[in-house]
């Protein structure tokens, strides 16, 4: 093709990259690269206020017709209780009255009992109970929210050794 005249794609792509016109295009030619500035000038003005329309990722708060049932809370003492017992819903001796305190966010709370000041968090049996107590939780929040699509909500509040 003559000189300054569009021939294919890559050259009407520098053209328009540059911002200059061909010397010697034909009018229909011409006009494609009038259409493809335009439309690139019109994006640039237009285009991040039409794409910030739409959503990028799903829109969570759309998708829930209910708001989220309050966790299970599970308590975990730390070192120094003498005796062990099964797991409570209270224990105001070493936790005072913090279930009352976190009604809204726990629809359950159960508090671990466990000789911890004879058994070191290093015994394996002690450790089988925790993870028992977890579980008992988690089903015990899945059998009461069994409409929830969700994993179980599980909060563990642990003090001192119980962190372990």
């Amino acid at each position: 093709p003559p000189e300054g005249t569009i021939s294919d794609t890559t050259t009407l792509t520098y053209y328009v990259a540059l911002g200059a016109e061909p010397r010697a295009a034909s009018g229909d030619r011409l006009g494609l690269v009038i259409v493809v500035v335009f439309s690139l000038a019109f994006w640039l003005l237009f285009g991040p206020a039409l794409y910030a329309r739409q959503p990028h990722a799903p829109n969570t708060t759309a998708l829930i017709a209910e708001p989220p049932p309050p966790c299970s809370c599970v308590f975990l003492h730390g070192a120094g209780n003498a005796f062990s017992a099964a797991p409570r819903t209270s224990n105001p001796g070493y936790w005072g009255s913090v279930e009352s305190l976190l009604s809204e966010q726990c629809s359950r709370s159960l508090f671990m009992i466990e000789d911890t000041l004879h058994v070191g968090w290093d015994d394996e049996a002690l450790q089988g109970r925790v993870c028992g107590l977890l579980r008992r939780a988690m089903r015990e929040w899945s059998e009461a929210h069994s409409s929830w699509r969700d994993a179980p909500c599980t909060v563990i509040f642990a003090h001192s050794m119980g962190n372990l």
